[in-house]
């Protein structure tokens, strides 16, 4: 039988005793919840904060991208932007999506290129059936005008992806803007458009600003 090993203190006509292993588990593990309960503190203060710019963003003039202050992060999500350009349909993600009334299905993002500046911009158009075998189609030769919503992620680190399959329109799990530009071979802008609702070329849209903030 192994004896055990106490510590004893007196403090203040108190005593205390206890075993060398507990006074070692409590000096390890207090810090460690300390720092956790710090670490998500933190992070919902910091969710809160976006939250509160999505209402002040949401009533600010419109943008143009030339406007936008740098650098851009997710402080600047729901602001509006209205560019005028064309989308390119040859290159659409497919970015597994939510489930709509019972559905599954996709949301559908488009690179669309700004006239006046040549700069892309990843558009969500919005969500379509999982069973959708036609994405109606879009004259790429007409400029157009569009006007949507800023979406980053709060913390947005380089992952790569993979696509589902090989040929374009590419299947892919989650919205990683980087590896989307690379397998574009583009530059683009940091951030996904929302298509706001009632705008040509888009599909379901609902977009619920507490749904863009990560968990």
């Amino acid at each position: 039988m192994i004896e055990k090993k106490y510590f004893n203190y007196t403090f203040k006509g108190y005593y205390l005793r206890a075993s060398y292993l507990n006074t070692f588990l409590v000096a390890v593990l207090v810090p460690i919840f300390l720092v956790t309960g710090l670490w998500q503190l933190n992070k919902a203060q910091e969710k809160q904060k976006i939250l509160n710019h999505f209402d002040i963003n949401a009533t600010q003039p419109k943008l143009k991208l030339a406007e936008i202050p740098k650098p851009i992060t997710p402080y600047f999500n729901y602001h509006t932007i209205e560019e005028e350009g064309h989308y390119d349909q040859g290159h659409q993600f497919l970015v597994e999506s939510k489930r709509v009334k019972g559905k599954s299905g996709y949301e559908v993002i488009t690179p669309f290129f700004v006239e006046s500046s040549g700069k892309i911009i990843l558009v969500d158009r919005g969500w379509v059936p999982l069973d959708s075998t036609d994405i109606p189609a879009i004259n790429e030769r007409t400029n157009i005008t569009i006007t949507g919503k800023t979406y980053m992620k709060l913390n947005q680190k380089e992952k790569e992806i993979e696509a589902i399959n090989n040929n374009w329109p590419l299947i892919i799990p989650t919205i990683e803007i980087p590896t989307m530009g690379r397998k574009l071979n583009l530059q683009v802008e940091p951030f996904i458009l929302l298509l706001n609702p009632g705008e040509k070329y888009g599909f379901v849209r609902d977009w619920q600003k507490i749904s863009m903030i990560p968990n």
